[in-house]
């Protein structure tokens, strides 16, 4: 194989840039045979961008110059020299592909082989780059997803708020205690007893006064005396309500939930009661709990609470001072005086200077820690506590309620009747 080496020199002239290749040498081979009488001949192309390519050929002998001043390809025996006017060989190849660098100097020179790695190390760098940006935009995909639907969950949450506000703003007429139609007040009264007993004030009063051990009449005493000690009896104000039809009344019946009857600190009928359904319910969860609404036929009534145990019943009613067959007094010197009648910071500054005590009395006695039996008989009890209250309880309307289940009926017996049943 004849392989010639090419030395190739620039020359920066005024008139352009000059190529001088010398022939320095001659291998002799047995597969391409070598140039006779020591000629050698030359191909020059001249290759413009790809625009044009020109190609020369001259015959030099050893030791001999051919200069040119223009890009060009030289094909000498099985080398080719891809070179530019700047003395940089681009390519050179040998026969069967193997890769040949001849020496050319003063020129810069990039051998195949260098080639080949910076272009496998730019592949490695464009692939680093696309897992890169391929990770950053899964990321980012995955970040505005979260936010979709965090944004999704505020919208729903609104979207409830503005619903419950305007079940609300539709249940306002009823809060005031002005209902359309009976279907409507009993709705509105078990969706009461709901939001009561769930709240946080009446959980947090439950716990504060349950015990490990206690009987329900213990339990009940502890939730009564609380009531009595802590709360006053605060009527209603007259308020001006607004009918659906456009007409406007005067009605003084508001129902307020634990937690305003505690920040109040008091209350009326329904909203002790209601308050008393509530703790019950969380600090009794075992017994049924009533809240108890009586009419006597006219726009006023009274509001209490009855609870059923497997021993008997019991009868709350704390804006009516009673309790199953008990009363609750403020015993001041040798006077009784109703404990609600008074507001709480009063009753606490005569209790803790020991000028009153709270007690409770019957006809037969008066004591200030009664141990309550509940009643086997709930018709007895219900009569007692009706004809205290100066109603009839053979006419009065009752009305019970659950957040599930609800009854009305009129007399004592009917309701008796039903819950022997229920």
């Amino acid at each position: 194989m004849n392989r010639l080496f090419l030395a190739g020199l620039v020359i920066d002239l005024i008139t352009g840039i000059l190529i001088t290749y010398t022939v320095v040498g001659e291998h002799a081979s047995s597969q391409t045979p070598g140039p006779t009488s020591g000629v050698v001949t030359v191909t020059v192309t001249s290759t413009y961008t790809s625009i044009y390519t020109s190609t020369y050929t001259e015959t030099l002998r050893p030791n001999t110059t051919s200069t040119t001043s223009t890009p060009h390809r030289i094909i000498m025996g099985t080398v080719t020299a891809i070179i530019y006017p700047n003395g940089t060989v681009i390519y050179v190849y040998g026969r069967g592909g193997a890769a040949y660098n001849p020496t050319i100097s003063p020129t810069a020179t990039k051998t195949s082989l260098e080639c080949e790695e910076l272009r496998q190390s730019y592949e490695e760098q464009i692939r680093q780059l696309k897992e890169k940006y391929e990770g950053e935009k899964l990321a980012l995909q995955a970040h505005l997803e979260n936010l979709r639907e965090r944004l999704l969950a505020r919208i729903r949450l609104l979207n409830d708020t503005v619903a419950g506000l305007e079940k609300t703003i539709s249940m306002l007429d009823q809060w005031y205690g002005v209902y359309t139609s009976d279907e409507e007040k009993t709705g509105f009264i078990q969706g009461l007893l709901v939001l009561a007993r769930n709240s946080p004030a009446a959980k947090n009063l439950a716990s504060q006064l349950a015990t490990e051990t206690r009987e329900p009449g213990d339990t009940l005493i502890a939730l009564f005396s609380w009531i009595m000690l802590h709360l006053a009896y605060y009527p209603d104000p007259v308020m001006n309500v607004s009918l659906p039809g456009g007409a406007v009344i005067a009605t003084q019946q508001y129902w307020s939930l634990p937690s305003e009857v505690l920040e109040l600190r008091g209350g009326d009928c329904e909203d002790l009661a209601l308050l008393a359904y509530a703790v019950i319910a969380n600090m009794l969860p075992g017994a049924e709990t009533y809240l108890v609404v009586l009419g006597n036929g006219s726009s006023k009534g009274h509001v209490a609470v009855l609870v059923r145990t497997g021993q008997g019943c019991y009868i709350v009613d704390p804006a009516g001072d009673y309790l199953d067959g008990r009363q609750a007094a403020l015993s001041i010197g040798s006077s009784l005086v109703n404990p609600l009648s008074l507001e709480p910071d009063a009753k606490n500054t005569l209790i803790s200077s020991g000028e009153a005590k709270l007690v409770y009395t019957t006809p037969l006695e008066t004591t200030t820690r009664p141990s309550i039996e509940p009643a086997k008989d709930p018709s007895e009890l219900l009569r007692e506590w009706l004809t205290i209250l100066g109603l009839d309880p053979n006419t009065t309307r009752i009305e019970l309620y659950t957040p599930t289940w609800s009854l009305k009926a009129t007399g004592v017996e009917a309701v008796v009747e039903a819950l022997s049943t229920k």
